[in-house]
């Protein structure tokens, strides 16, 4: 008769994953809004990100050096996606934001730069600058 495997569970807070030095490498760990999962670079700072937040899932890539990121958001609305750049003071923000109303780009202070309207089954009806 086969033997049995027996269910281990472990249950925490916060998992963390460290390198042979003792440096934190990756953690989960429950945030606010859900459960948190971060890769770490060998200095401490987050890499990847995916988290769920309070209006849904996201995976944000970041670039500890030049402070670069990439966000990419799947709310209830649509779809987001961001961009932030900013190294030596040159700064830049972007983001997109996708729904079935059209694709809105704003820039780092949330203000419409443009905004392409229609359905994602039909073609853009026009195109209007700055609201």
């Amino acid at each position: 008769m086969p033997r049995r495997r027996r269910t281990r569970i472990a249950e925490a807070e916060k998992f963390v994953l460290k390198d042979e030095f003792g440096q934190d490498r990756a953690a989960l760990e429950m945030g606010n809004n859900g459960p948190v999962f971060c890769l770490l670079t060998d200095q401490g700072h987050p890499r990847l990100t995916l988290d769920v937040g309070d209006y849904g899932p996201s995976i944000k890539f970041t670039e500890p050096h030049t402070e670069t990121m990439i966000e990419l958001c799947a709310p209830h609305t649509g779809f987001e996606v961001s961009w932030a750049y900013r190294h030596r003071g040159v700064r830049a923000k972007v983001k997109v934001e996708m729904s079935p109303d059209g694709v809105t780009f704003y820039d780092g202070q949330h203000r419409v730069l443009c905004r392409v309207e229609g359905t994602r089954f039909e073609p853009p009806a026009y195109l209007r600058d700055r609201e």
